[in-house]
């Protein structure tokens, strides 16, 4: 469609790729969308209006509720999704890490074993690591390059704290939003 028909319900996670095409989490049409840079087209890359978990490629897989999206040098979509899902650049979708399960629950552990409650959104730093707002968990989640996550901040708690020590952890009530920036911050 180009840009004067294209609708957005809850437009979300938003990214760039190193040519400059946008990707938007369309979190209630339940859809990845493309802003091409050059003709600013604006296309579904995975999903549709359906909902569900479903991995696959071009409209078969499925997203309910896609939220953040971070994007690595080779042109994958990331996406939090109940878990963390990969998307190619032709399309094809995968669950990398984490179960898909209807209730939120929360486990660290290697990428088939671990549970986000209600991730929020991503971003992977210089060293391929993924970091994730884990809203319902009230926690910032670690992901490295081997698949293994682990709650890096936050303690499931909502209760808001600044964390001087492991006497007195820190906690977030919701954390929605996240970044890294180039010294791994």
């Amino acid at each position: 469609r180009d840009r004067s028909s294209a609708r957005f319900n809850f437009p979300y996670g938003l990214v760039a790729d190193t040519s400059g095409n946008v990707f938007v989490a369309d979190t209630l049409n339940n859809v990845i969308r493309k802003i091409h840079i050059g003709s600013r087209m604006v296309t579904t890359l995975a999903g549709n209006a359906s909902g569900g978990y479903a991995d696959g490629i071009g409209a078969n897989p499925s997203f309910s509720y896609p939220w953040g999206l971070t994007t690595d040098n080779s042109g994958n979509i990331f996406v939090v999704n109940g878990a963390i899902r990969k998307i190619t650049p032709d399309g094809n979708v995968k669950t990398i890490v984490g179960r898909i399960i209807t209730n939120p629950f929360f486990l660290d552990g290697n990428s088939s074993d671990a549970c986000f409650s209600g991730p929020s959104d991503i971003t992977l730093d210089n060293s391929g690591n993924m970091f994730v707002a884990d809203l319902n968990g009230h926690c910032i989640r670690k992901v490295d390059s081997n698949g293994v996550v682990t709650t890096l901040a936050g303690n499931r708690l909502a209760a808001l704290a600044d964390g001087t020590g492991t006497g007195n952890p820190p906690s977030f009530n919701n954390p929605w939003g996240i970044a890294v920036d180039t010294s791994g911050n």
